[in-house]
């Protein structure tokens, strides 16, 4: 999912499993629609960037109109009780409600976010 620097992000999920895999969640709001991508990592090597490490990519839409920005949370956080059953080493929400800026800031200061830098659109 592409990221543009206009978006307003809801926020990152973030779990992982005892042996190193991983699942992450981040979701936006774009116009009506809220758009998110999660991706489950399974760990083949000890390489963030260029790995070999397997990746399922997988994505969602809701109806902005249909929705509140605090009930996509709320709905976000019980699948996400779901996968920390199996993801349990460990796992935290970035809530942001806010600009890509904002985003980038939080994910930041986190160990887990290892984000490649590429040109903002």
């Amino acid at each position: 999912m592409e990221i543009r620097k206009d978006d307003h992000i809801i926020g990152t999920w973030f779990a992982e499993a005892p042996n190193g895999d991983d699942w992450l969640l981040t979701v936006l709001r774009r116009g009506e629609k809220y758009l998110g991508e999660y991706r489950f990592r399974y760990t083949r090597d000890g390489k963030i960037f260029d790995s070999k490490d397997k990746k399922s990519f997988y994505s969602l839409e809701l109806s902005a109109a249909r929705y509140s920005e605090e009930t996509v949370i709320e709905k976000l956080n019980r699948l996400f009780e779901i996968i920390k059953t199996r993801y349990s080493k460990f796992h935290k929400f970035i809530k942001v409600c806010g600009s890509f800026d904002r985003w980038r800031y939080l994910m930041a200061q986190e160990d887990f976010a290892h984000i490649k830098r590429e040109e903002i659109k």
